[in-house]
């Protein structure tokens, strides 16, 4: 039973009269602190301790005498005199708070008698704090348990005193039915339907069994906790042992199932819900070192509690992803050969792989080293790096569409450039090639500035231009309109009459040596 190791805080009035009150009822029974015994021990650690509370009980009304076995004999003996001795006179050297993991507890400090003596016996109308006026006793190996209105000593051995498990089990806050001595919340086996997860808390030397489902399970109770509150010793886990079942729905084909719905509970996990975490955080931390164990095997499909087994097919079609991105999900699962999800999201999938498979994954979208590298090097997720690749790839399919030329007028020339930069790169990037060019030439300024006009930025770039170029820029926006959106032949004809519009009588000439009028 362990202290705090911030200092004490000054108890309230509430509190110290409280105090008081204990005080007066420990003093017409201070015997009641002698655990009961129900072992066979050759020599009774209590029994000097007995022996002085008997004279202490002689002289309750004695302040002098009080005051003498506050200080002498016994640590629990010197704990009875000092709490009737505040009984009395109602005031302490100290009347302070402990920090214990029970909380603040409230105790007068008078006398010699160690700190959890004090708090133990002053109270002693406390079901668990009683309890930690046996402390040092516990951690030498004895068992003590509040049973009733008295705390039972069983020595040095664990086994529960007679009353004590049925009380324990009655505190249990979850509905349980009991069958040849396993206790369940209802939803495990039988009949009723069966919970994918829950938990089995074995006591041993009781020879009783705990399962309760993840449904009852709840963030505010321990059931360890619970059935041990009221038992004090070195070690309360010791003759309990703690197991999870984690069920999966099958939807696979698989001839027979492989998976073992019973997964060890790691040595951390153990520790630590015998130390009161909640019985819902055990059943979340056992479900994901389940998942991991059956994501370690590498060749099942599991989302959430439905598992696939290996029909890859079946699971595609339960995941959440857009029809373009359906390569890169197929590429990645034949490398991984299964996928343990839980919510069943392309980001999910992705990041759970993305460090082992992510060259093959951006390929199966474009196969241009080069450009992976540009997007491996951006600071951004898996799926916008998908999206990324994907723009890429739509750059590329772009000017592919784009017919060859094997002569092209000056007007032409200049057009064809910034609209396949436009293409690439988008609006900015054309706009950045018109401006490094040093325009003279008066057909080439009238169709920069109708490019401008179609990018909707020909307000800001009007002053560089004469009217009649502006006017003729305006006049030829709406072919450079139809130039930008158009492919394959279709372009080399929208080219011509931009630049026959332009006022050049020169014409586009195709790779095949075909000419446009």
């Amino acid at each position: 039973m362990r202290f705090g190791r911030r200092g004490p805080r000054k108890a309230s009035s509430i509190q110290r009269k409280n105090l008081i009150q204990n005080a007066k009822d420990l003093s017409k029974d201070p015997l009641k602190v002698i655990p009961e015994c129900q072992d066979s021990c050759f020599l009774c650690k209590f029994g000097r301790a007995k022996r002085k509370i008997k004279k202490i009980d002689k002289y309750s009304d004695n302040k002098k005498k009080l005051k003498k076995y506050a200080k002498r004999g016994p640590d629990l003996s010197k704990a009875v005199a000092a709490t009737i001795l505040f009984s009395i006179e109602k005031e302490a050297d100290l009347v302070t708070t402990a920090r214990t993991l029970q909380g603040e507890i409230a105790y007068a400090k008078i006398g010699s008698a160690s700190k959890k003596r004090l708090v133990g016996v002053q109270h002693f109308n406390d079901a668990r704090k009683r309890l930690m006026a046996y402390s040092p006793e516990s951690e030498k190996g004895f068992h003590f348990y509040s049973v009733g209105d008295k705390v039972v000593c069983t020595g040095k051995k664990p086994k529960p005193p007679k009353g004590y498990v049925k009380e324990a089990i009655e505190r249990i806050p979850y509905s349980i039915s009991e069958k040849d001595g396993n206790f369940t919340c209802g939803h495990i086996g039988g009949k009723a339907k069966k919970e994918e997860r829950y938990l089995i808390l074995n006591w041993k030397n009781t020879g009783k069994k705990f399962a309760i489902c993840d449904r009852c399970a709840r963030d505010e109770a321990n059931l360890f906790i619970v059935l041990t509150e009221r038992k004090l010793s070195s070690d309360n886990s010791k003759p309990f042992s703690i197991k999870g079942r984690w069920k999966m729905r099958c939807e696979g084909d698989c001839e027979s199932c492989r998976l073992d719905d019973s997964v060890d509970v790691p040595k951390e996990l153990r520790d630590d819900y015998f130390e009161g975490i909640s019985d819902t955080e055990f059943l979340k931390r056992y479900t994901k070192e389940c998942k991991s164990a059956v994501k370690s095997r590498g060749d099942l499909f599991v989302k959430g509690d439905v598992c696939y087994g290996k029909d890859l097919k079946t699971f595609l079609d339960q995941l959440d992803y857009e029809e373009w991105e359906k390569p890169a999900v197929v590429s990645l699962l034949k490398k991984t050969k299964g996928a343990v999800l839980e919510e069943g999201t392309l980001n999910e999938l992705l990041e759970g792989y993305w460090d082992e498979y992510k060259e093959e994954v951006l390929s199966s979208i474009l196969d241009d080293g080069e450009a992976i590298k540009e997007v491996l090097d951006k600071d951004i997720r898996p799926r916008e790096m998908l999206r990324e690749i994907r723009k890429e790839k739509k750059k590329k399919e772009e000017l592919k569409a784009l017919p060859e030329f094997k002569k092209l007028p000056p007007e032409a020339r200049f057009a064809d450039k910034i609209t396949r930069v436009y293409k690439v790169g988008g609006k900015e990037e054309a706009i950045n090639e018109m401006e490094s060019h040093n325009l003279s030439d008066k057909r080439l300024k009238s169709i920069a500035y109708g490019f401008y006009s179609a990018f909707g930025k020909a307000d800001s770039k009007r002053w560089k231009y004469e009217q009649a170029e502006v006017e003729s820029g305006e006049f030829l926006a709406e072919y450079i309109d139809a130039l930008l959106e158009s492919t394959g032949k279709d372009y080399a004809s929208k080219l011509q009459e931009v630049v026959k519009m332009s006022g050049s009588t020169a014409a586009v000439v195709l790779d095949s040596g075909e000419k446009m009028r």
